[in-house]
């Protein structure tokens, strides 16, 4: 819903301040900005670059810019064409200028620079099939409302696009964590920000830490090596520091910068350990926690063998507090496992805390069910003011929903499940090995967060992912039952592990409208079911597969029929190991993810 309150304010407020500078100023101003020339637009960042025209012609500083543009198929019907194959670009470009006033308009009014400025903006990402061409152009307005011709004409198809980062240090293997946070605490002129991003690397013990930024490529180049981060954070890679990472809000650090959760599961014989380092405006290039001047917060497991910090997640709105996270340990107690949730505002800092200092503290069930393995904020199910947490059992072929509420207290699941909803799957399939949610896929009215959890061992290890309701997971807690799945997706070939990671994205893929106002037909952006990405990393070079939400799934689904999917490139191996929603990484407005394989991680946006 954010993100649909920020496109209607920009809508808004831009219109609004149209109409003032209009109203405000005197007549007697008759020389118009000049026209641009030198529109042109980068294929893979979707950057259109310019250079700023004046108030009169090209000196001075123009007030405003409208950004507007046509689809093929608008074109086509302009000029009385059935396609646009073979029709010359001048002619395209011609139709485009001519029919200006009719093309559609984005509500983003940038204010001008002064004359001879470079410009940029980044196009939204329309149609990530990249099957829909778009062609831009641009007019400026002075302050009496004189305005430019419309400008030269640039095309771009919005298909999605993706850096891949690697490491060219032996021995690493980035490719299995990833989290996103506002991390350096920056904010765009409307109050918004764009995610930060970290990359681990257990192998060599470290965190890369990557700003958000409209033009994700290094220079163009979209292989990256993680040594060029914004921030790298140095821990001890025999404690495998960096296997598992979460971005939770802001508590002790900079107003606006978030904090980085990052676990340890290797401490001290495995016992484990897990850091939270504070965001800031002003974050160092480096963060070496060997250097105990450094502030951070250190959470020890409870006993060797735990792997305390083998999955962390953000806790936000799970309990009352400041600063929650959520911590797994898998092996607890012969593999029984344990899951943790911590306010960080009341943690000791610069000193090791037992993980017994948890707020709540949920112990597994049996010996072998790996409780813990794998951890999710599922947003507001039960609608009572907190957030649900998702528990991933795969030993036992389980997962939990476990209620959120203000004052939530310990408990050992294997006594005591109130509050709890056991979804059943079966531990030969691996069910639980991963769960995501905070999302309405399935689109039932209500807006209630749907659940998705993995199961890769099953059928032959073709793997599946099975979708729950929110409603009945809801309906569950009132009638302390265990509810049955929705839709089943199945993976192609033995092998391939679909369902390995799963990860939901509310705002993949928004409701694109267009509305008539006074002056402009504008383009609306309006919430939509939530889409999920499963990971298939056994297939050949391994494949991630997108399934956009809708009212209508049958009961199963084969990946075949994902909506688009995404294969590793030759060379690749195990792409698909993770898949995590980023939130907005470029500030398009639009959700971005990433997804890793066996020493790379691809940011898709």
């Amino acid at each position: 819903m954010k993100f649909v309150l920020k496109v209607k304010s920009l809508l808004s407020l831009s219109f609004l301040f149209f109409v003032l500078f209009i109203t405000s100023c005197s007549v007697g101003d008759s020389d118009p900005p000049a026209t641009i020339t030198d529109l042109t637009v980068d294929a893979i960042s979707r950057v259109l670059d310019w250079t700023a025209p004046g108030d009169d012609g090209n000196s001075g500083r123009a007030t405003i810019y409208f950004i507007r543009f046509f689809d093929n198929e608008e074109v086509a019907a302009i000029l009385g064409v059935p396609n646009l194959d073979g029709v010359p670009f001048i002619e395209i470009e011609e139709a485009v200028r001519d029919n200006y006033n009719d093309a559609t308009q984005i509500p983003d009014f940038q204010r001008p620079d002064v004359a001879g400025s470079p410009q940029s903006f980044l196009a939204p990402r329309l149609d990530l099939t990249g099957e829909t061409m778009f062609f831009y152009s641009i007019r400026t307005n002075d302050e009496v409302g004189n305005s430019s011709q419309p400008s030269n004409v640039s095309d771009l198809s919005t298909p999605l696009e993706s850096v891949k980062y690697v490491s060219s240090e032996a021995g690493s293997c980035i490719g299995e964590s990833i989290a996103e946070g506002n991390f350096n605490g920056d904010q765009e002129d409307d109050g918004e920000f764009i995610n930060d991003y970290a990359i681990g690397d257990p192998c060599l013990g470290k965190v890369y830490i990557f700003f958000g930024a409209n033009d994700l490529t290094d220079n163009g180049s979209t292989l990256i090596d993680v040594t060029a981060a914004d921030v790298t954070v140095i821990g001890n890679p025999e404690d495998l520091f960096g296997a598992s990472l979460a971005g939770i809000p802001d508590f002790e650090s900079d107003i606006r910068a978030q904090e980085l959760v990052i676990g340890a599961p290797g401490f001290d014989n495995d016992r484990g350990k897990t850091f939270v380092i504070f965001g800031s405006r002003e974050l160092p290039s480096v963060i070496d926690l060997s250097d105990s001047s450094v502030d951070r917060i250190e959470v020890v497991g409870e006993n060797v063998g735990d792997n305390f910090g083998f999955s962390v997640a953000d806790g936000d709105d799970v309990t009352k507090g400041s600063g929650l996270f959520m911590v797994g340990a898998p092996f607890f107690g012969s593999d029984t496992g344990k899951a943790y949730i911590f306010r960080g505002k009341g943690l000791d800092q610069n000193e090791e805390v037992p993980a017994t200092d948890a707020d709540a503290m949920f112990t597994g069930q049996a010996p072998g069910d790996m409780f813990g393995f794998d951890l999710a904020n599922l947003g507001r199910i039960r609608r009572n003011s907190f957030d649900e947490i998702g528990v991933g059992a795969p030993g036992a072929g389980r997962a939990y929903v476990i209620l959120g509420k203000k004052n939530i207290k310990s408990r050992d699941l294997a006594v005591d499940t109130t509050n709890v909803v056991i979804l059943e799957g079966s531990a030969a399939d691996s069910f639980g090995i991963s769960i995501s949610g905070d999302g309405d896929i399935d689109e039932d009215g209500e807006e209630t967060p749907d659940v998705v959890v993995g199961a890769p061992d099953s059928n032959m290890s073709s793997g599946s992912v099975f979708l729950y309701s929110g409603e009945d997971i809801d309906t569950s807690f009132e009638d302390e039952t265990s509810p049955g799945f929705e839709t089943e997706f199945t993976g192609i070939s033995p092998g391939d592990f679909f369902g390995t990671s799963v990860g939901v994205m509310p705002n993949l893929t928004p409701e694109i409208d267009k509305k008539q106002r006074d002056t402009a037909i504008v383009l609306i952006l309006e919430v939509s079911n939530a889409d999920f990405g499963v990971g298939a990393p056994g297939a050949t070079n391994g494949i991630v597969y997108l399934f956009f939400g809708r009212d209508d799934f049958p009961a199963v689904v084969s990946a075949s029929e994902s909506d688009i999917n995404i294969v590793g490139e030759g060379g690749e191996v195990d792409f698909g190991i993770e898949v995590q929603g980023l939130g907005d990484v470029n500030g398009d407005n639009f959700e971005d993810f990433a997804a890793g394989g066996s020493e790379f991680m691809r940011v898709v946006y």
